[in-house]
């Protein structure tokens, strides 16, 4: 593993993400609304400061312990400039496999759920339960005979 290509790659997506930020309100048109931007910590391990600086969501992969060990380095990243954490959605990919997990990523800090699966296959009768446990936890009641 080469750690100056890594640094190099983070050199090159913190540029980018400042054009990123800035350029959209010069475009002519402009955008119809806020382009929110997403840094995922998938490889390389993105720095909690570029993250606190420049994402609207940062989105992980990993296990729940991990996450909030990251989610608590961006919380002082964020204070440290001056930007309420909480301003920043934090997301997780999980598999089917991680709906018992689901408490702890939210104890970790998560907010935002992606679910993701793969094919040829793609099984998705597990969601009506994870979408059950979402409306519990949101108060939500089910509704009978939408009209």
């Amino acid at each position: 593993y080469d750690l100056s290509d890594s640094q190099r790659r983070l050199d090159r997506l913190h540029q980018s993400l400042e054009a990123i930020r800035y350029r959209p309100p010069r475009l002519d048109p402009p955008p119809a609304g806020e382009l929110p931007i997403m840094i995922g910590n998938g490889g390389d391990r993105k720095p909690p400061e570029m993250v606190a600086r420049h994402a609207d969501i940062w989105m992980d992969f990993k296990a729940p312990e991990t996450v909030g060990a990251y989610n608590r380095e961006l919380n002082s990243a964020c204070e440290l400039i001056g930007r309420d954490p909480r301003s920043i959605e934090r997301g997780i990919a999980v598999s089917p496999e991680d709906i018992s997990k689901t408490q702890e990523f939210l104890d970790a800090g998560c907010t935002l759920f992606m679910v993701r699966t793969a094919g040829p296959r793609f099984d998705l009768s597990f969601l009506g339960e994870w979408t059950g446990w979402r409306d519990t936890l949101n108060g939500w009641q089910p509704v009978d005979n939408i009209r």
